[in-house]
């Protein structure tokens, strides 16, 4: 099985779900989601709130704007934030006829293991991560050996106390 992504929105949990069961997934390239969405709107969940105020710059630095369907500039800019374009071994297509001629040559068995390894090596890092940011939180102690206030008052203050 494999499955072709036309996405509604920037980011969709099923897209997660299939990746973790190591689905092969066929998405748009960035050129031709950038033109469906110019000429289809087709995230149509992208933009919630067409009259929100647009800060002078954005917090990341850009001017581009968020919510503009007008601009390929900001389009691209945005667009390419899209969880799919962020994940290994997603097959990428830039027509219907591109389409159908990778899910013809593709090879779907070495895909989905691709991204079984993938998925490994993603789940030790994080594994790897959360071990590291643990230690840090609790410097070092075993799980469950800290003491948990019944005060959470008196702790703040005694910790800024300091």
């Amino acid at each position: 099985p494999a499955v072709v992504v036309l996405p509604y929105t920037k980011s969709v949990m099923s897209f997660f779900e299939l990746y973790r069961m190591n689905v092969p997934m066929f998405a748009p390239s960035l050129e031709l989601l950038v033109q469906w969405e110019r000429r289809h709107s087709l995230l149509k969940e992208r933009i919630y709130w067409t009259a929100a105020p647009r800060p002078l710059r954005l917090a990341n630095g850009t001017s581009l704007s968020p919510n503009t369907r007008d601009d390929p500039a900001a389009l691209r800019h945005w667009l390419a934030l899209c969880d799919f374009y962020h994940f290994p071994h997603i097959t990428y297509f830039d027509s219907w006829p591109d389409l159908l001629a990778k899910l013809r040559s593709a090879d779907l068995a070495a895909t989905s293991a691709a991204m079984r390894a993938a998925n490994r090596r993603l789940l030790d890092e994080l594994r790897q991560q959360w071990r590291r940011l643990f230690l840090r939180m609790f410097r070092g102690a075993p799980p469950g050996s800290r003491a948990v206030p019944s005060d959470y008052d008196a702790v703040v203050y005694a910790y800024w106390k300091r």
